[in-house]
């Protein structure tokens, strides 16, 4: 199991659509090298690319407050 955070994950993302699979998994291994066996970091790679960036969540007083604002 490994993590991945938002810069690594955006590198992968961009080596793939610019370069194809294989980009995306010279870019993964930059930066996880001990990821070994190729047909794994493949389908981590496929993975990663497809994530989409979410939304920070918002919060009821941040809903109440724009509510405020309006009136």
């Amino acid at each position: 199991m490994f993590a991945v955070d938002d810069v690594a994950a955006e590198a992968i993302r961009r080596a793939y659509e610019d370069g194809g699979e294989l980009a995306g998994v010279v870019e993964l291994r930059k930066h996880f090298p001990l990821i070994g066996d190729n047909p794994d970091v493949r389908s981590f790679v496929r993975t990663i690319a497809s994530w989409k960036s979410i939304q920070p969540p918002t919060f009821a007083s941040d809903a109440w407050a724009s509510q405020e604002a309006l009136v």
